[in-house]
């Protein structure tokens, strides 16, 4: 199982001593930077319960992916996640080991949400280059 967790960071971007108490996502890898940077730059209109919904739904989404490695395309990868949400991965077995319940569908909309919007801002912020759900892994 992909092991992933998120914590609370402390994160400086100049030599103030200012610094920025955010959400972390902590992969085997290390953080996830992208995301970190995201943060910083919405912290002055978003809540830190904003920050830590979207850091669980990228967890999530890692955990999926990894869960799922055969599945290449983008696309299908999210509808995919979605549906699995929506109907937990839980029957008789789960293969993929990540014993989901479903979730109600007001939760799952928030977190396709919270996703797309992540997503949208990396693809503005990086012109051309191939979008961050393979790069998160």
């Amino acid at each position: 199982m992909f092991a992933c967790t998120v914590v609370t960071g402390q994160v400086y971007t100049d030599d103030s001593g200012i610094y920025y108490e955010i959400p972390i996502v902590l992969t085997p890898e290390g953080p996830i930077h992208v995301l970190t940077d995201y943060f910083v730059q919405r912290w002055d209109y978003r809540s830190p319960a904003w920050m830590t919904n979207v850091a669980r739904a990228i967890r999530r989404f890692l955990e999926f992916v990894h869960a799922n490695p055969s599945i290449s395309d983008e696309r299908s990868l999210f509808h995919l996640f979605r549906q699995r949400l929506l109907t937990g991965t839980v029957g008789s077995l789960d293969p993929s080991g990540l014993w989901w319940s479903p979730a109600h569908p007001r939760e799952v909309k928030a977190t396709t949400l919270q996703l797309t919007d992540f997503f949208n801002w990396w693809a503005q912020e990086n012109p051309g280059k191939q979008t961050p759900a393979a790069s998160l892994c």
